[in-house]
């Protein structure tokens, strides 16, 4: 009997210690599935809240900045621009003072006595070719008059006799920089240009200018060995005032100024402009930018002096432009007339006749995008 429970108590004892060792072995088992689901849910937690916090930034993000850097730009001419008509400056022989050039006063001299000199045409058909004359204005006038309008067998196109040729495009980035361009005489545009379009204005717009330019020939003044061309000397007091010049090339052909300003890139519009003035094949994202460009637009033609017809903002203005480029001699507004226009000259010095050279300085700044 006793041995019995002895035997009960004992089997007991090891099926409780069994059913101990089951329950711990599954509480376990489900303490590790627990802690498992537990780390992977804080895990997924953390990457989510890393995301959050730390968003991805793409290599095209970088921000840019417009700086403005100043630049001072000089550029020297022999050969001017002509952009007024003015009969003082319009023949060969015209002096002025080489100071009043660099400062756009253009002071011209007329207490001094002339010396007979030749005035020849450069011009295929002129006949007369040359004169010998006082100069004045009125002088000069009759010969052209004789050895273009009064000649039986006159030259039918001077186009084709074309003898330089300049043509291009530049961003510019104030009325200096312009003047500076455009050899220092484009002060007579301000009221035209300076008042419709803002060079120099910081507000991300683009602005440039085209320039194209035709001679056809020319009028040069010839003076004879051991002459000159007044009677009185570089340093008489007439002069006291400044270094005397003169006149000795007159430029005939066809200029045209173009200003423009775009809310386009100015490497984009510089790109348009250059395929439609080249006659290439122009897209229409190109069309559509030169379309909404604003134009003022300028040209020399015959003895009329600059024609400057300011055109509006919108797509108008591009109508300006194509007929400009399109425009044939005899256009009322752009063409040149059958013979050209005075488009540029020349000056020499009195005392040793060698060409006169003006030098002008301009200071401005140039947007520079930097990361």
């Amino acid at each position: 009997m006793v041995l019995g429970l002895i035997w009960y108590f004992i089997v007991g004892i090891w099926n409780y210690r069994k059913l101990c060792i089951f329950f711990t072995t599954k509480l376990n088992q489900l303490m590790r599935k627990f802690l498992t689901i537990g780390f992977l849910a804080v895990g997924m937690y953390s990457c989510q809240e890393e995301e959050a916090i730390r968003p991805v930034i793409s290599e095209d993000s970088t921000e840019k900045e417009t700086v403005w850097e100043s630049q001072t730009k000089s550029t020297s001419y022999t050969a001017f621009p002509f952009l007024k008509r003015d009969s003082y400056m319009q023949y060969p022989g015209a002096l002025i003072t080489l100071e009043s050039v660099m400062t756009q006063d253009f002071n011209y001299v007329f207490n001094y006595t002339y010396n007979e000199v030749d005035v020849v045409s450069s011009l295929e058909g002129a006949d007369p070719a040359s004169k010998t004359l006082i100069p004045s204005y009125a002088s000069f006038a009759d010969f052209e008059n004789a050895s273009l309008y009064l000649n039986p067998n006159p030259s039918v196109s001077v186009r084709e006799d074309t003898v330089y040729h300049e043509q291009w495009v530049k961003p510019i980035y104030s009325m200096d920089h312009l003047y500076t361009a455009l050899g220092g005489n484009a002060h007579i545009l301000n009221a035209e240009v300076a008042g419709e379009i803002a060079y120099g204005k910081k507000d991300g717009k683009s602005r440039g200018m085209v320039y194209m330019e035709a001679i056809f020939y020319s009028y040069d003044l010839e003076i004879p060995a051991g002459s000159s061309l007044i009677e009185e000397s570089a340093d008489d007091g007439a002069f006291e005032e400044g270094t005397p010049v003169y006149v000795s090339k007159i430029n005939m052909g066809r200029m045209a100024v173009v200003f423009f300003e775009s809310a386009s890139p100015y490497e984009e519009v510089e790109a348009a402009l250059t395929t439609l003035i080249d006659g290439e094949g122009i897209t229409e994202e190109q069309l559509e930018l030169l379309e909404n460009t604003k134009y003022i637009v300028s040209v020399s033609r015959g003895w009329n002096g600059l024609e400057i017809p300011v055109s509006i903002e919108g797509t108008n203005d591009f109508g300006h432009l194509e007929r400009m480029l399109e425009a044939e001699g005899e256009d009322q507004v752009y063409g040149e007339g059958k013979y050209g226009a005075i488009i540029s000259y020349e000056l020499r010095h009195i005392d040793t006749n060698e060409l006169a050279e003006v030098t002008f300085m301009a200071e401005y700044e140039v947007p520079k995008v930097v990361e």
